[in-house]
């Protein structure tokens, strides 16, 4: 039988069950806690916009999908990490587009049309 070590963080702790494991199964035999790892959330990237027309926050990013509430225009909004490919529109600018800013607003987090938002 081969002995096999699969590691987690819980709580802080790094542990490690091991496990012994024949072809057919894996059995865990006991837990030990090895040392005390930081608990490390992966970083998102924020940035803040300003909406060029008063915006619609969408649940999914596509103008079918329900509308969470509004972004006025000139207001401030957190946007996170890179644009999304969704749905076509052609709001604020001449020619149709599919990409959409992830946003949070007044406690609403959804979509807007990437071209309807600058940076301020």
């Amino acid at each position: 039988m081969r002995k096999y070590v699969i590691g987690t963080v819980v709580a802080g702790l790094a542990v490690i069950p091991l496990m012994t494991a024949t072809s057919a199964s894996a059995q865990a035999t006991s837990l030990v806690a090895v040392s005390r790892a930081p608990a490390v959330a992966a970083p998102v990237s924020t940035c803040q916009v300003r909406a060029t027309e008063t915006l619609n926050i969408r649940e999914e990013p596509t103008t079918s999908s329900d509308a969470l509430g509004v972004l006025p225009k000139g207001e401030l909004a957190t946007c996170y990490g890179r644009t999304v490919t969704g749905g076509t529109y052609t709001a604020c600018g001449p020619y149709s587009d599919k990409y959409w800013m992830p946003i949070s607003y007044n406690g609403m987090d959804g979509y807007v049309p990437r071209t309807c938002v600058k940076q301020p």
